[in-house]
């Protein structure tokens, strides 16, 4: 059970296949089933606070890996389909899902991956499923920017006290792919590299590439359900930026502690996301795989599940900032430093 349960995305993703190849009537039904068991899932059960012991680690890569084939089959299903799908309501639930799919099957685990960066397979497949998404930055930026810069004013993916949602999702999405493309240049000029061996660039073009071929399997009405769900993933991934480091600070040359990140211990998002939910652990340590990472009950925690909090940030901005803003009056209180409470102070 305890390797079974991170088959979670897989099967979802692969139910969702059924139901748009077979069966849009059922397209609301699953849409709701979706939400209400990871929503539902996060707030009935109990968290997920244990440690395990896993001697068959190699299980975890295959079902890593087979995101790739399954994102694909997705998105060659979608594109075959699109010009049978007129009924504007079906066209946004699948776009709502699409998008969904995309974020967490096709970016997290890529987030995942593309952290090995000792492992050539690992990041093959990582960069590939970013291709997915059209987010080619996020390997660079992310795990040689934002890894290094978290809880700094400088950090795009830091979200400030009180800073707006939509401003965040912006400024964050345009400054981390600025970010990306001056760390690779910075490489290629330290290394003395061609510029086909620029990471930055690569991705433009394999991202070109998928959108190239969806193009050519469902024509334009494929293009126009793709679109707008790499665009809502992609709104989905800055929301977890958001939430997962909303108003915390660090002073700059001091090491990552677990205080830096919004813990997150729900059951279903722990598993639907590979662990991404043990943050402050990810942030601490994060040449580790998903399934060493801790739980740090003791760690500031999110109130509700990923997905509820995501909502909430969206949706309700107002009360998600209310909810936040008393956490942060006990992360001030109990978890900051003395230097980190003079930042809070001048900010």
């Amino acid at each position: 059970m305890k390797y079974l349960k991170f088959t979670l995305s897989p099967v979802l993703i692969s139910l969702f296949i059924v139901v748009v190849y077979y069966k849009n009537e059922y397209l609301f039904p699953f849409i709701l089933f979706v939400n209400l068991l990871i929503v539902g899932g996060d707030y009935f059960l109990p968290r997920d606070n244990s440690t395990y012991k896993y001697k068959f680690t190699g299980l975890f890569d295959l079902i890593l890996y087979i995101h790739l084939p399954i994102i694909i089959t997705l998105l060659v299903i979608v594109s075959i389909k699109s010009n049978q799908i007129i009924n504007p309501y079906e066209i946004a639930g699948i776009i709502f899902l699409n998008g969904l799919f995309i974020a967490s099957g096709s970016t997290v685990v890529a987030h995942e991956l593309v952290h090995r960066t000792k492992n050539k397979l690992s990041l093959w497949v990582g960069n590939w499923l970013l291709a997915l998404s059209w987010d080619n930055a996020f390997a660079i930026e992310h795990v040689y920017g934002h890894h290094k810069n978290i809880g700094y004013k400088t950090d795009p993916a830091t979200a400030k006290r009180n800073q707006g949602i939509y401003s965040f999702i912006f400024s964050s999405t345009f400054s981390q792919i600025k970010n990306a493309y001056n760390i690779e240049s910075d490489r290629i000029s330290r290394r003395n590299l061609w510029w086909f061996q620029n990471r930055f660039i690569l991705g433009l073009f394999r991202n070109l590439f998928v959108l190239m071929a969806i193009f050519f399997i469902g024509g334009t009405s494929a293009v126009f359900i793709y679109l707008p769900s790499i665009i809502w993933a992609k709104i989905l991934l800055e929301t977890v930026n958001y939430i997962e480091h909303y108003g915390l600070v660090r002073v700059e040359g001091h090491p990552i502690r677990p205080r830096h990140s919004w813990n997150s211990n729900h059951i279903i998002s722990g598993i639907l996301l590979y662990n991404l939910t043990r943050h402050s652990d990810h942030h601490e340590k994060s040449y580790l795989e998903f399934y060493n990472l801790a739980p740090y009950p003791d760690a500031p925690e999110m109130r509700y599940g990923y997905l509820s909090m995501i909502y909430l940030a969206l949706g309700l901005p107002f009360a998600y900032r209310l909810i936040m803003n008393k956490q942060l009056e006990e992360w001030d209180n109990n978890y900051a430093s003395k230097d980190e409470q003079l930042i809070i102070n001048k900010a």
